[in-house]
């Protein structure tokens, strides 16, 4: 933060009136050639020159910090706090306002379209050497994206209000606005484990033991070598292996069909939002359970993937990923699930969302649940859908069409924001 920055000075609006006295008294003092009104005009101009210099010379040494999140979810309050002292030793700086800039995906965000609420900003009566003041501001983003926040303008009127010296310092911080969660009212995805006499028990298996220890049981065939406990099986005479209580984990595939017509309209854009939030609330959701295995695709202006453990961190990564991602017109829905089938196994809970308002049956999902109500699908009517379509045999598969009537009973979108 170098002290010595392009300072811009520009006469104010109370300054241009009084530059326009000056210009008349000096004009009248030539035309009628008055001594005493050119001595009157010397004197009126004198404290536009003493403006410009006091305020140049107020911005010196000015440091400035800003302290925000480096996440939040759209509608939250965020809180701005701006701290600025003077590196000078000697002095102050009086009446000095700092201006922030906010930016969304490249594009200027200092005042939407339709919006009277000026760009933030604070102000400092006066700025001391090694004493730090902070000031803040706050307010909420509405829409998912990365924003950016910064230059900060620094900007003073000291000391006649006559002239404005502003200078920018290039403290710049990014924020990514997560897609606002709503609450989801979806059939229970959950399912009973039984042992060997029952029918289903899917475990995400490993060939080294995992859990808590609880007992010893005879060796059977296809054991692994690592789990057989030698020193109780020569007590015994007979090979004994160790038991673990394995932990159960579930798979959950979650697809996103981000489609757009090419030319859409304001609907088609907040069908694909809507969509975003309802497999972020969901992934949200599966993470605060634990135990699962998620894989979340989305198909927009390009398709991505994400796979890993339900924890903080692939919320965090599955969350980012919905932030920043672009809606598209391209239809690749058949292309998307035959990756969905891929990454997918025949026990997975597969959730597909899309925005288009086709009817989903072709896509041929054994056991779908479609909105949230089970169906028996028809036979495909091509080849090549048939031989990618979906199976469930131990898992579920459900879809869900955010343009379908009944997608409200599902998914409850909190838009609304408490002032």
């Amino acid at each position: 933060m170098g002290d010595r920055k392009r300072i811009r000075v520009h006469l104010t609006r109370l300054g241009k009136y009084y530059a326009i006295l000056t210009a008349g008294i000096f004009l009248a003092a030539m035309v009628r050639q008055v001594n005493l009104l050119l001595l009157l005009a010397g004197l009126v101009s004198a404290p536009l020159f003493f403006s410009w210099f006091s305020a140049r010379r107020n911005l010196y040494g000015i440091k400035v910090r800003r302290r925000l999140p480096q996440r939040v979810s759209a509608g939250d309050l965020l809180v701005v706090e701006i701290e600025a002292e003077r590196t000078i030793r000697y002095g102050q700086n009086w009446l000095i306002t700092l201006t922030d800039r906010i930016s969304r995906n490249g594009e200027a965000f200092d005042q939407p379209p339709g919006a009277a609420d000026p760009p933030p900003r604070v102000t400092f009566f006066s700025l001391s050497h090694g004493v730090g003041q902070i000031a803040a501001y706050r307010g909420r983003l509405l829409e998912r994206g990365r924003y950016v926040f910064g230059p900060i303008q620094v900007s003073t009127r000291f000391p006649l209000g006559l002239l404005e010296a502003s200078m920018e310092i290039p403290e710049q911080q990014a924020v990514l606005v997560y897609p606002r969660l709503g609450v989801l009212n979806l059939p229970p995805l959950h399912r009973s484990h039984f042992d060997h006499e029952g029918q289903t028990r899917f475990e995400r298996r490993s060939d080294r033991a995992s859990g808590d220890f609880y007992g010893l049981r005879q060796w059977r065939a296809g054991d692994s070598p690592r789990l057989v406990h030698w020193r109780s099986s020569l007590r015994h005479k007979e090979l004994l292996v160790r038991q673990f209580d394995r932990p159960r984990h579930r798979d959950v595939v979650i697809g996103a069909n981000l489609w757009i017509p090419e030319s859409p309209t304001r609907e088609d854009f907040d069908r694909a939002e809507k969509a975003i939030r309802f497999a972020a609330t969901l992934v949200h959701d599966l993470c605060r359970q634990g135990g699962n295995h998620i894989s979340l695709g989305i198909a927009g202006k390009k398709t991505e993937w994400v796979s890993g453990p339900a924890s903080p961190g692939f919320r965090d990564r599955a969350l980012e990923l919905l932030t920043l991602t672009t809606v598209g017109c391209r239809d690749a829905l058949e292309t998307f699930l035959i990756e969905l089938r891929r990454r997918a196994s025949p026990e997975s809970d597969v959730i597909v969302v899309t925005t288009q308002d086709r009817d989903l049956s072709q896509v041929s999902m054994y056991g779908t649940i479609r909105y949230g109500r089970e169906s028996t699908p028809p036979e495909p009517r091509s080849d090549k859908l048939r031989a990618n379509q979906l199976t469930a045999r131990g898992g579920q598969v459900a879809t869900y069409s955010v343009a379908a009537k009944d997608f409200e009973l599902i998914f409850s979108d909190q838009t609304k924001v408490e002032s």
